[in-house]
């Protein structure tokens, strides 16, 4: 790869990111690059990429909601700057820093000679993936908060798995994009421990106890799998917020949005539907992990179960969709249920005071002592995890 003062390729060495991860901020730049501002995006509808991008977005969703698995394009092409000859980057000390990913200015400014086609090609599938994201962003904002926590859990199951065969550069600047401050030596990783700590405070296993990590100068040492933990927490956050500049009152002019979401709450309100009835009387535990069926089968035996089960079978419950009167009528077999106490509980776990909460992950279950794996469990590392593959497994039977 040279470089021509005569061509101009705005972009290109970072299209395989954006393609592959849209959700990172000069995704947006490269938009507002081609199309000056949101609306000129919407206002083209009719463009044959614009109108496959919302396309793959609006099925995207559809398949989170109908619990598919979200399959991610498996060509892979590495970020050109990491092999680029011309090295223009060199001289910049913010390279690949969260200021850098900001300005993106070497990247408008590249001029790789490369044939036109490629570029052409690139550019399009760069367009597809990063407007899709965004009209996913803008659905998912006016559908129901149990699909857009599906979709949290989907996408950045997806991400993370890409994440894993990318090189060192590669995870710093999708760190750096998502607020995930990290030096890197060799093979570790060193984060800043507030960052540590917004992750391992929902986890709470021991090996991520603040005490059993070795720290220096206000930095974590991680491996590079626990890096990418983070980096997955973080991301799930991100896909989890809705974005209120999205709501209906600002899109109400596009029928074409209104429709595609009146489209997915019919779809949502469908499969809801379809879903089984969680009651004290009738409950289908066959595609939940042992631990949840262990707690579930100790709460109708009416054992009085610790703060911390309660909390794991609440949070995973609400994930999955159930609502807060079917679940407060789980604990009417409690020894000591109390309504009031409990639909404050409850509600809270559900996000009525602002925070929505997760289920545990595996090593949290295990640290509470709320853990009764078995070979099933194998590979596993969320009680979702393995709720949704052995939901996969079950609807390949059908």
């Amino acid at each position: 790869m040279v470089e021509n003062s005569d061509f101009s390729s705005p972009f290109l060495p970072v299209f395989p990111l954006i393609i592959r991860y849209p959700f990172l901020k000069f995704s947006g730049i490269f938009l507002e690059h081609l199309y000056g501002s949101f609306e000129n995006i919407l206002d083209n509808s009719d463009n044959l990429v614009v109108k496959e991008a919302m396309e793959r977005a609006k099925n995207e969703i559809k398949a989170v909601i109908e619990n598919k698995k979200l399959e991610s394009d498996s060509k892979y092409e590495s970020f050109l700057c990491i092999r680029c000859d011309i090295k223009c980057y060199s001289s910049c000390d913010k390279f690949m820093s969260s200021e850098c990913i900001l300005c993106s200015e070497c990247f408008e400014k590249c001029r790789l000679s490369l044939s036109r086609e490629y570029y052409n090609e690139r550019v399009k599938n760069a367009r597809i993936s990063a407007i899709s994201y965004l009209y996913s962003r803008i659905l998912l904002s006016n559908l129901d908060d149990w699909v857009l926590r599906r979709y949290a859990i989907r996408k950045s199951d997806a991400i993370s798995e890409l994440l894993s065969r990318e090189p060192y550069e590669v995870l710093k600047i999708v760190a750096s994009d998502l607020g995930v401050g990290a030096e890197f030596l060799n093979s570790t990783v060193k984060v800043h421990v507030t960052t540590f700590l917004k992750v391992s405070v929902r986890m709470r296993a021991k090996e991520w106890r603040l005490i059993n990590r070795s720290v220096r100068k206000g930095m974590v040492d991680l491996s590079r799998d626990d890096f990418e933990r983070v980096i997955k927490e973080f991301l799930r956050e991100r896909l989890s917020t809705k974005q209120h500049e999205f709501m209906a009152d600002s899109i109400k002019k596009y029928d074409f949005i209104l429709r595609d979401i009146d489209e997915l709450r019919t779809l949502a309100r469908s499969v809801r539907k379809t879903m089984p009835k969680l009651s004290i009387e009738k409950i289908n535990t066959s595609q939940f992990p042992p631990c949840m069926r262990r707690i579930l089968s100790d709460l109708q035996a009416g054992v009085n179960l610790p703060h911390t089960a309660r909390f794991a079978i609440t949070s995973f419950l609400l994930n999955l969709g159930m609502d807060v009167e079917e679940i407060i009528s789980l604990y009417r077999m409690a020894p000591d249920f109390d309504e009031e106490k409990t639909r404050y509980q409850v509600e809270h776990i559900a996000g009525a005071k602002g925070t929505e909460y997760h289920p545990p992950a595996c090593d949290t279950m295990k640290t509470y002592h709320n853990c009764y794996a078995n070979d099933s469990c194998r590979g596993i590392y969320h009680p979702l995890d393995y709720y949704l593959k052995r939901q996969e497994r079950s609807e390949k039977k059908r």
